[in-house]
């Protein structure tokens, strides 16, 4: 797992226990954001420990509804540096040097790499 996406727990001065990312870290305080996306800034001088937290943010049984497919993509993805980069499409001229706009609705999904040109290939997308 990567730091920036590690847990954890810091324990305050009056006894408060808080969870979550750390979102930023100054000489003077620690800004925590929890599962809730909810920021808690805690001056260092209020904290009396602060450790990597041994249970993940991600809800539990999160990735069960996932097939195998599914995992791969969305591991490869957290592993990626950055998504993926786009090929723009050639523009194609319209009327009186007109660029035509063409657009792909889909209900569903595209398989990895696929385009709306692979749609149409397999007879998923017609007009």
């Amino acid at each position: 797992m990567r730091l920036e996406y590690a847990a954890y727990d810091a324990v305050t001065s009056d006894g408060r226990v808080l969870s979550g990312l750390v979102a930023e870290a100054t000489p003077q305080a620690v800004t925590l954001v929890n599962a809730k996306n909810e920021r808690t800034v805690l001056p260092r001088d209020q904290i009396e420990r602060l450790n990597p937290s041994p249970v993940s943010l991600m809800p539990e049984k999160l990735l069960d509804t996932l097939d195998d497919q599914e995992l791969r993509d969305l591991f490869g993805y957290l592993q990626a540096d950055g998504p993926p980069a786009a090929k723009p499409a050639p523009p194609q001229e319209g009327k009186q040097g007109q660029k035509k706009l063409k657009v792909c609705l889909v209900s569903g999904s595209l398989k990895p790499g696929e385009s709306c040109v692979g749609l149409r290939r397999r007879g998923a997308l017609t007009g």
